[in-house]
């Protein structure tokens, strides 16, 4: 490695340095020792008076001591006399670059630490003390000596000052480039990390790029000092050349290193991009061909940034691709936001070029269209057909089938059942599964009142038919209408984006009854005929027979309980029983059949009215009969249809009971 001095601009060139370095032999880790002295007064001394004071200082400069040393250590001591005990009313205050006065400094020696001169008070030299306080600083500097007399007067003699001494431990700082480090080739618009060693040196460093040896820009004014710089990016605008170096400095310039040379070259032109087009939307549900035209027939590799804003600086990936073209899938991008992309190259020669062009293509990922749905409830028969059925028996096994189509999108999955019973609340299984149909007994859902979704995580949708639930009712479960409803929410944002709805309605169980109340009565009572346990919301036919009129039927219709209410009003009806049954015209199932009587009605007094005597012969027979009536017109009828002739009158009876009567029965 070469060494070279580099001033703090940097405009000087290197010659100056390189002279430097062979003067002064630079050697990165060894620590060297100086020592200077001054004898007072050419060595005859000089007295410190009673109550006063003297200063005395030595200097190293770069005629001694090369100008970056650092110090590692600093010594001072002196030679004095003294007689009679006057050690002990002498001290000495040492400091490096200003006179340290009376508190500045350190204590060299103290009034209370005296230094005693030989047994006969001649001349004796302090041992080195040692200081750590300018450890780091220049070694090049100005050291000061200021001694005391106390006003004490006891001594006879005053100390007598003869030489001064400080000895000063240090090192050369040094740095040392080691990339880039020569030979090597470096293409502008990359970016490089610049590494180097150092030793001793303290401060920031700061990084200039050389051409030539001559100085050609500031690569870092400023820099931490902790080997490395990242990123060193060799400006588009440089000419090729191999003739570049790294040169750094520290410590005011006072350290310095250049690397060997190295080449800049240009980097290959950014690729022609071909597809996606600038601008374009591309769908969602396959992958994405990127493709490019090479600037040179040299390329030997490609790759492509893909960033989600136009300064290429957010939401980047990067991918390393064939030549001409990589294929990528669709999910790797969010639909719906807006991407742009670059392509860059490299020959066998050069690092990777920059990335273009500038301003980047646009691209789009486009939603696919949101999921088609439809829910069916069917009598489960292992598959769907797709008609759904909107009664169930009581005990109906019910498939929920939903066919889907337009698969693609990421969704969170919701159902809600609304039923008679509990509401509205949200299903879901516990084992993130649909059922297959296979499971026996049928595999039961899970319910929440809060919002859930069906399954613990999004999915992408497929096409197909999907059993939803199988579940065979049965009398315990109410009766009526039940509806699900179930819908896909987009895993991003939230939206609902696909929804289908099935109502079904659960029979009760099939149990028809019906009665009568009251169960006897006169003519002119109502009698109420209610029914109940029927087929809901349908039809039931009641049947009547009558005295006298034989078998009747009427219709009525059921409620959504399956249940209805007949009034019958017995006007001027046949005295006598009756019988009531009805039959559920939905199952063709039977009620029960009660019984109920018509009495005639006892007024208080009789109402006369004639009774009708006809009389016939029947000759062949050789019979003869009377016939009785108090009706008119059955007398009427009678004698034009049955050869019964008119007798008369036979006398007046009351044509209704009342209290008191006696009935007359007719045969």
């Amino acid at each position: 490695m070469k060494n070279y001095h580099i001033s703090q601009t940097l405009t000087s060139g290197l010659l100056a340095f390189i002279i430097a370095f062979f003067v002064f032999g630079i050697t990165a880790s060894r620590a060297d020792i100086y020592e200077e002295s001054y004898p007072v007064n050419g060595g005859s001394g000089e007295l410190v008076p009673l109550g006063g004071q003297k200063m005395y200082y030595v200097n190293i400069g770069e005629t001694e001591v090369q100008s970056n040393a650092i110090i590692t250590n600093v010594e001072a001591r002196f030679t004095y006399t003294a007689y009679d005990g006057v050690e002990q009313h002498l001290s000495c205050r040492f400091n490096r670059e200003s006179d340290p006065y009376s508190s500045g400094g350190v204590a060299l020696v103290g009034f209370d630490q005296p230094y005693p001169p030989d047994s006969n008070g001649g001349p004796a030299t302090l041992s080195y003390k040692s200081f750590n306080t300018w450890n780091g600083s220049p070694v090049n500097s100005t050291y000061y000596f200021r001694f005391f007399r106390d006003s004490v007067d006891p001594p006879s003699y005053e100390p007598t000052i003869f030489n001064i001494e400080v000895r000063i431990t240090y090192v050369l700082p040094s740095i040392n480039v080691t990339y880039p480090n020569g030979g090597e080739t470096l293409t502008k618009g990359q970016n490089y990390t610049i590494n180097w060693t150092s030793s001793n040196v303290s401060g920031d460093v700061l990084i200039h790029l050389y051409k030539g040896g001559e100085f050609n820009s500031t690569i870092a004014a400023s820099t931490s000092n902790d080997g490395s710089y990242y990123p060193f990016s060799p400006l588009i605008s440089l000419s090729d050349g191999n003739d570049y170096q790294v040169c750094m400095s520290g410590m005011s310039g006072s350290v310095s290193d250049c690397s060997g040379n190295f080449t800049l070259q240009s980097p290959p032109a950014p690729p022609t991009l071909s597809s996606p087009a600038d601008g374009s939307t591309l769908p969602l549900g396959s992958n994405i061909t990127f493709s490019w035209v090479n600037s040179s027939s040299s390329v030997s590799n490609s790759s492509i940034k893909v960033c989600t804003d136009t300064s290429m600086t957010t939401g980047c990936q990067f991918f390393e691709t064939g030549l001409t073209q990589t294929i990528v899938s669709d999910s790797m991008f969010t639909p719906t936001v807006n991407y742009y992309w670059q392509a860059r190259s490299k020959t066998s020669t050069s690092s990777w070029g920059i990335y273009g062009p500038t301003p980047a293509w646009s691209f789009t990922v486009d939603l696919p269209a949101p999921p088609t749905l439809n829910l069916t409830a069917e009598t489960w028969t292992g598959s769907r057909s797709g008609v759904s059925e909107p009664t169930f028996p009581y005990d109906g096994d019910v498939a929920l089938w939903l066919r889907v189509q337009n698969p693609g999108r990421t969704v969170n999955t919701y159902m809600t059942l609304t039923d008679p019973a509990n509401g509205t609340r949200y299903c879901y299984y516990a084992d993130n599964s649909l059922p297959t149909g296979d499971e026996e007994p049928p595999k039961i859902l899970s319910f929440n009142s809060s919002k859930q979704a069906m399954f613990s995580s999004s999915w992408a949708v497929e096409e197909g038919d999907f059993l939803i639930n199988r579940y065979v009712y049965s009398a315990a479960n109410e009766p009526g209408v039940r509806t699900f409803t179930y819908w896909y929410e987009d895993s991003t944002t939230g939206e609902r984006i696909s929804e289908a709805e099935v109502s079904f309605s659960i029979q009760p169980l099939i149990d028809p009854q019906v009665s009568v109340s009251p169960s006897s009565g006169t003519q002119g009572t109502t009698f109420q005929q209610p029914g109940t346990g029927f087929t809901p919301n349908s039809t039931a036919t009641m049947h009547f027979i009558r005295p006298e009129l034989g078998e009747t039927t009427d219709s009525v219709n059921t409620d959504g309980n399956g249940a209805y209410s007949n009034s019958w009003l017995c006007d001027a009806c046949p005295i006598g029983t009756y019988q009531y049954w009805a039959v559920d015209d939905t199952t063709g199932t039977a009620s029960n059949t009660v019984n109920f009587t018509v009495t005639p009605e006892v007024a208080d007094s009789p109402v006369f009215v004639p009774l009708y005597r006809l009389y016939k012969y029947d000759e062949p027979n050789n019979t003869r009969d009377h016939f009785y009536t108090t009706n008119k017109s059955e007398r009427d009828t009678t004698i034009a249809t049955m050869d019964y002739t008119d007798e008369g009158i036979e006398c007046y009876i009351s044509d209704r009971n009342f209290q008191g009567g006696i009935p007359v029965y007719r045969l």
